[in-house]
């Protein structure tokens, strides 16, 4: 019996779902790059609008700079997983410069990427 199990999340690894017994399958949409790229916009814009707006005001006003250090962490991950996925994604679906250029800009405007995924979301 644990040897039908061990094969069956070896299977899932291999992106055999039809044997799965332990875990429920994942929709094909959430493995294209694009949907990878919309999902990590989202979070690193919501990580740079705490950092602007809770963070900051936070260390400046109260004195505490313990929650920069953290949520600029956590927003630093998401911004090199953000320029990593953009990448690929001028790569991989040959984006104009200029969509591009604003793709990459918006990480750096607050509730760009918000924007971003709406025009994303009407592309795909």
């Amino acid at each position: 019996m644990p040897q039908k199990n061990y094969e069956a999340k070896i299977s899932i690894y291999r992106g055999n779902f039809q044997n799965s017994y332990t875990f429920a399958p994942l929709p094909p949409y959430l493995f294209t790059m694009l949907t990878r790229f919309r999902y990590t916009a989202v979070l690193e814009g919501w990580s740079f609008i705490l950092l602007l707006f809770i963070a900051m005001p936070v260390k400046y006003l109260l004195g505490w700079p313990n929650l920069v250090q953290y949520i600029g962490l956590a927003h630093g991950m998401l911004f090199i997983a953000y320029s990593f996925f953009w990448l690929q994604c001028v790569i991989q679906y040959n984006w104009k410069l200029k969509f591009a250029a604003w793709a990459i800009l918006a990480s750096f405007i607050p509730f760009g990427t918000f924007i971003l995924d709406k025009e994303l979301k009407k592309k795909s």
